[in-house]
């Protein structure tokens, strides 16, 4: 049987990739100063249009405390706003503000990246 190693390991491997990936993003958006990460929330949050954190988070293929977490700052620099559902006010929704629909933009041209990556 083969030994364990990071040399032969799928998993390993993919999370070396993903981190490198990442940090190719992550330099391409630090001229519009979002991360690759930030990127995606508001991404999918213009194409989902003021969802529920939980169905965003579930898109995302994210744990919702993360995207919690995740959300915070983008809400402190005024690219998203949340507010309560209509129906249940347990639930908390996201949607762009005009600042966020503005910085998506932003990074879209100046980036060489798109929602479609």
């Amino acid at each position: 049987m083969e030994e364990l190693s990071p040399e032969n390991c799928t998993c390993y491997k993919l999370r070396l990739a993903s981190r490198h990936v990442t940090q190719i993003f992550d330099k391409e958006l630090a001229s519009v100063k979002l991360r690759s990460t930030q990127f995606s929330i508001l991404a999918t949050i213009a194409e989902m249009d003021s969802e529920r954190v939980s169905d965003i988070a579930k898109n995302l293929n994210m744990d919702r405390t993360t995207l919690t977490r995740n959300i915070s700052p983008l809400e402190r620099d005024g690219y998203l706003r949340s507010f309560i559902g209509e129906t249940d006010a347990r639930e908390k929704r996201l949607q762009l503000t005009p600042d966020g629909q503005t910085k998506l933009a932003e990074a879209k041209e100046n980036g060489k990246v798109s929602s479609n990556n």
